[in-house]
């Protein structure tokens, strides 16, 4: 049985990922299913996603992500590369930059590199465990 999975549901699922929360992939129905604290999920839902019982897969998680290299990455192809690498350094990285592209006016094409940057992961993780993705 091949498992398939909607890219769209894959990329929320990585967006949400965080040191509170947790996106898996159910591998018999395709469903990504998000559980952790201040979620709304029955307790039920929690204890059945359960990686160790081999029908869910853990999506890459926030460190496999590291969404401060994309952050890097996209500051140095940047005009602003001086303003978005110094918005980089030191405790408060991710909501100074976030805050400097909006600033700077390259917010959308902050985003938009960052999507792009989820999909090859997710087309990446999925390769690497022979999941067909769903272009819906």
């Amino acid at each position: 049985m091949t498992i398939q999975v909607a890219l769209s549901e894959l990329l929320l699922g990585l967006d949400v990922q965080s040191d509170e929360a947790n996106s898996y992939l159910n591998i018999k129905t395709g469903q990504v299913i998000t559980v952790g604290f201040g979620l709304d999920w029955s307790e039920d839902a929690q204890e059945q996603v359960d990686p160790s019982n081999g029908d869910y897969l853990a999506l890459p998680d926030r460190f496999e992500l590291d969404e401060y290299s994309m952050m890097g990455n996209f500051a140095a192809r940047s005009v602003h590369a001086e303003n978005l690498a110094a918005a980089l350094r030191g405790s408060g990285a991710f909501r100074r930059f976030k805050d400097a592209v909006l600033e700077l006016g390259v917010g959308k094409d902050w985003y938009a590199y960052r999507e792009k940057a989820f999909e090859r992961i997710a087309r990446e993780w999925c390769a690497v465990h022979g999941i067909v993705i769903r272009e819906d």
